[in-house]
């Protein structure tokens, strides 16, 4: 799934800034930040959507209900967390 920004500047910015904190210069913190203003905010998903998600990516409901989308209250959005077993 590729990245969609709010402009193409704010891409370029991105990008700059994931090349600044890939290398160490830039904490993870200071990420966050450049991800909240340059990613555009998290839509809710409908049950229809994430059936449609679901059957794109071929997971039965028993697979898909392993998936663990935990609540991040600090950019108050899901996150979805994979365990592997």
């Amino acid at each position: 799934m590729t990245k969609q920004y709010r402009s193409p500047v704010m891409a370029s910015i991105h990008e700059t800034a994931e090349g600044l904190h890939a290398a160490g210069v830039m904490d993870k913190q200071t990420m966050r930040k450049f991800d909240d203003a340059c990613l555009p905010p998290v839509r809710p998903l409908t049950p229809e959507d994430i059936r449609a998600l679901r059957e794109r990516e071929g997971a039965s409901q028993a697979v898909f209900a392993e998936f663990d989308f935990r609540y991040d209250s600090r950019t108050k959005r899901k996150r979805l967390v994979v365990t592997v077993r």
